[in-house]
């Protein structure tokens, strides 16, 4: 099997812009309702983070391959353009240019800062942005799905949680206290006096903002995938913000694969579900 024929000149041509400009926005369900394109993260940082993580995955499915000269060459280019976005949009003071909880769930969760201590002033300001906020969430079809992995990841499990037990707009509760069956296209679809948003972008049933599914999944119950297909599996539930019990279910290709934790006074029960002849791994809950 060959690569495509044009795979390392389109790399090399990419090398001599390593920032990218888009000239359109990214729809945003933060945005007025008469401009749904106006994010409040520069769409330049965003455009370049979404280049670095490309370039990395082309490499590793490259790799996966055995082209190895191409693995080569997108491994490089993904190194060329974090360091670009390191220098273009992350300040000497470890705070990002743009200073909003999308830039920094992106930056925390593509692993485009330049070591621990740039990582932990990162989560320590997305959860101070979090709070600032009212533990409302802030974020777009963007940094909905790394908002909250993003907290968990620099252990502030306990605002992870406040943001998704929030029941005043924007979040998710809100929706359900407008008995809400479906995910919204923006967080004010519904505007509260029961209206619907007279703006662009008001769909009532729509993906984006649903994405907060794989965190419950993976960090609230505590159940992930360690190798493809799950052939491996994790269970490491992570209880907090007030939460009793959770469960999660995955029918894998080895068969069903699930967890339930329960808390009681005592402590923490787990039931766990794996297939014959597949390896579990688990680590002790931690509290938020």
């Amino acid at each position: 099997m060959q690569p495509p024929h044009d795979a390392r000149a389109l790399a090399h041509a990419h090398q001599k812009s390593l920032l990218l400009s888009t000239p359109a926005a990214v729809p945003n369900p933060s945005a007025p309702p008469d401009d749904p394109g106006a994010g409040r993260t520069d769409r330049h940082l965003i455009a370049t983070a979404y280049y670095a993580w490309s370039a990395r995955h082309t490499a590793w499915i490259a790799g996966v391959l055995g082209f190895d000269e191409d693995r080569h060459t997108y491994e490089e280019l993904a190194h060329r353009v974090r360091q670009a976005f390191i220098d273009a949009y992350v300040l000497p003071s470890r705070l990002m240019t743009s200073d909003t909880q999308t830039a920094y769930a992106v930056a925390l969760q593509f692993g485009l800062l330049p070591g621990p201590a740039a990582r932990t002033a990162a989560g320590d300001r997305l959860a101070e942005l979090v709070a600032a906020g009212g533990h409302t969430i802030q974020t777009g079809f963007i940094g909905t799905p790394l908002v909250a992995p993003a907290l968990s990841s620099t252990d502030h499990v306990d605002t992870a949680y406040s943001l998704l037990l929030q029941q005043e707009c924007p979040s998710w509760l809100y929706a359900l206290k407008h008995d809400a069956t479906t995910v919204w296209e923006r967080w004010d679809s519904m505007l509260p006096d029961g209206t619907v948003n007279p703006g662009e972008m008001t769909s009532f049933s729509h993906y984006a903002l649903g994405a907060i599914a794989q965190w419950l999944h993976t960090t609230a119950a505590g159940l992930t995938a360690a190798a493809p297909g799950y052939r491996d599996i994790v269970f490491r539930p992570r209880p907090g913000g007030g939460v009793t019990w959770a469960f999660a279910a995955h029918e894998s290709p080895y068969g069903r694969v699930a967890i339930r934790w329960e808390l009681h006074a005592s402590g923490i029960e787990v039931y766990t579900t794996v297939p014959p002849g597949r390896k579990r791994g688990s680590s002790g809950p931690t509290a938020a």
